[in-house]
């Protein structure tokens, strides 16, 4: 039986709000002035800080597209506005994790943590748990999904915990994941995203990804226990009718292997 659970992982594209509303409101405006402003102000108005010429080139960098051109700008940021270093070190953890630069991406998450008092931060925490994922150290990220599950278990960090113990030979630490996850109320409303194909990922209940997860464990450590597996992948469809994995697990575990011919 093929395994077909764990997805290659593909970071979802980041939309870079944050640095745009570092820009005051004269760059964005058509029109400096309200038409029916009083003629005389009692209070003189305090003008918005300028920004910077690397400030307005990431802006230029982000509209553009140029998500190169924007990390190294936002290296130089970092410097340049120490006051808002960790606002910046932020934004480049998000560039290099969207771009798949995931070892730099580990590495500013992990200053964010040390330094910025990150520790709190989910988005943080889960950028840094995904870049180790994805560069092989599953060892570590282990530790970091692990992290983040004491802190607030939720049922897509249980998918990624269960199939990383699965992934590695600790069984007997992804069945209880697996049960922890399929016990919360969220399981079946959260939403995980799996490979349909190649080229295509697709949207399944959390609590579908579990089951398929435990069909596998199943038959990794019994390979005769087939009615177990099937019951498991069977509720993952009723769950999730179009989940590609389930239905191909379940293929493979209903056709039979082909008797190897006799040698002569």
């Amino acid at each position: 039986m093929k395994t077909f659970f764990f997805p290659t992982m593909k970071p979802s594209v980041i939309r870079f709000v944050p640095a745009l509303a570092l820009l005051p409101l004269a760059l964005i405006s058509c029109d400096a002035k309200s038409s029916d402003a009083p003629a005389q102000a009692t209070t003189a108005a305090v003008p918005a800080p300028a920004p910077s010429s690397l400030e307005v080139a990431y802006a230029r960098a982000i509209a553009y597209g140029d998500a190169q051109a924007a990390s190294v700008i936002a290296c130089q940021l970092v410097d340049a506005l120490p006051g808002k270093a960790a606002v910046w070190k932020e934004e480049l953890a998000k560039l290099y994790f969207a771009t798949r630069r995931l070892a730099s991406c580990e590495l500013v998450c992990e200053d964010l943590i040390q330094h910025h008092g990150a520790a709190e931060k989910t988005p943080i925490l889960e950028m840094r748990a995904m870049s180790l994922e994805g560069t092989g150290r599953k060892q570590d990220a282990i530790q970091a999904w692990r992290g983040l599950w004491e802190k607030a278990p939720n049922a897509s960090c249980a998918v990624r915990l269960a199939g990383l113990q699965f992934e590695t030979g600790g069984w007997d630490d992804a069945e209880k994941t697996i049960a922890a996850g399929l016990a919360l109320k969220d399981a079946e409303e959260a939403k995980f995203a799996l490979p349909k194909s190649s080229s295509e990922m697709q949207q399944v209940p959390a609590a579908a990804a579990l089951h398929n997860l435990k069909a596998l464990l199943l038959m990794k450590r019994d390979p005769t226990a087939k009615d177990a597996a099937k019951a498991e992948l069977d509720t993952a469809l009723k769950l999730a009718p179009d989940f590609e994995l389930a239905k191909r697990n379940l293929k493979g575990l209903e056709t039979p292997k082909k008797e190897e011919a006799p040698e002569k």
